[in-house]
């Protein structure tokens, strides 16, 4: 009953177009009394095409859109790439794969959306055999699809030739042209910006680029862990929807898994820190420590220079104290001032020395000056 109605339907829409191609004809048929024939042939013709072409039309949207939202759930991609997700619960393309971009380019999304509609458009036109029971024999040949990406919407152009025979006339068409309203062009450029910037940093998630993106786009960016080496990212479209459910696209970000056997080189912040820490778990293994030698009570006189080393052992050193009197060399450790004569008194004086590993340690003496 269902194909029934389908078909029912197919065909008023076909007769209503029929009518006003029909009526068209007519009126030019009027003008130039030689049309009148050709119009008696083109009508016939078209209550053949009319409702078949109707369903092509309607097949080619419908997959169409399924084609759109499942290269919108694999990263561009009909079937998933080797460099993807499938080990995890979501399924769809890396684009950033430790340090290297392997976006593909929007040629290669327009082929895999093309390829979705060659193998799954078969499908639906199956119930072209519903037409044989009004009496149509349908010929169906080879489909071919060639997909564009503008920007505001995605263009199918499909090749379908088709050949229908019912009683003594005989019709054929092949070309099909199916726009379907969706930003993919603006999200895939959005994907290419995120990917390029991850590129140039590959080791830190543009956060501030990516939030910028999606404000200038009025688009919505989702950003969930895979695991700990791999992020996805989601761009949702909340202005234009298909099947009534805003557009969502996605692909991932996998980076490298650092180690004390694989550090990242490189002068940036975050590979001088990973190495440091790998030095300094190495060290600890034999016992390290950060010691600054105890500091006795000292003395110094007015208008005489005063000089001090402050001896300490530990890695990448680097000296601080906490007195207005003098300033230590931040890098040797000496102090060295000359008193003055309102500096006469007792001084507490603490030290601070810090290494590389973030480690530090503290020693406090008292400084005694007095008169010469």
């Amino acid at each position: 009953m269902q194909k029934k109605a389908q078909i029912t339907l197919f065909l008023i829409l076909g007769f209503v177009l029929l009518l006003g191609f029909s009526f068209i004809v007519y009126l030019r048929a009027q003008e130039n009394p030689k049309l009148q024939i050709e119009s008696e042939k083109i009508s016939k013709l078209s209550a053949d095409m009319s409702p078949v072409k109707v369903f092509v039309d309607s097949c080619i949207e419908s997959v169409g859109k399924d084609a759109l939202i499942t290269i919108g759930k694999n990263g561009g991609y009909f079937e998933l790439p080797s460099q993807s997700t499938k080990d995890y619960d979501i399924k769809t393309a890396y684009y950033f794969y430790e340090s290297i971009d392997i976006m593909p380019p929007k040629s290669r999304v327009e082929q895999e959306l093309s390829k979705y509609m060659n193998n799954e458009l078969f499908f639906c036109l199956k119930n072209l055999t519903d037409f044989e029971k009004i009496g149509m024999k349908i010929e169906q040949g080879n489909i071919n699809t060639i997909t564009t990406i503008t920007p505001r919407n995605v263009l199918f152009s499909v090749d379908l030739p088709l050949t229908i025979r019912q009683e003594e006339s005989e019709s054929r068409f092949s070309k099909f042209d199916k726009n379907i309203n969706v930003k993919l062009q603006e999200i895939y450029d959005v994907s290419a910006k995120i990917t390029e910037k991850q590129a140039i940093e590959p080791d830190f998630l543009p956060i501030s680029h990516i939030i910028g993106l999606a404000n200038k786009n009025n688009l919505s960016i989702f950003i969930n862990n895979l695991n700990n080496d791999s992020l996805l990212l989601t761009i949702v479209d909340n202005e234009i929807k298909i099947n009534d459910l805003p557009y969502r696209f996605r692909f991932a970000n996998k980076y490298k898994r650092y180690s004390c056997s694989n550090v990242p080189f490189g002068e940036d912040e975050f590979s001088k820190q990973f190495l440091l820490d790998c030095v300094g778990a190495k060290i600890k293994e034999f016992n390290y420590s950060l010691n600054i030698a105890k500091i006795t009570d000292l003395q110094a006189e007015v208008n005489q220079p005063f000089a001090y080393k402050v001896d300490a052992l530990g890695i990448g050193l680097s000296y601080s104290d906490y007195t207005e009197l003098f300033d230590i060399n931040s890098e040797t450790g000496v102090i060295n001032f000359i008193p003055k004569i309102e500096d006469i008194g007792i001084h507490l004086i603490t030290i601070e020395v810090k290494d590389k590993l973030n480690n530090s340690d503290y020693n406090t003496f008292r400084l005694n000056i007095s008169e010469s």
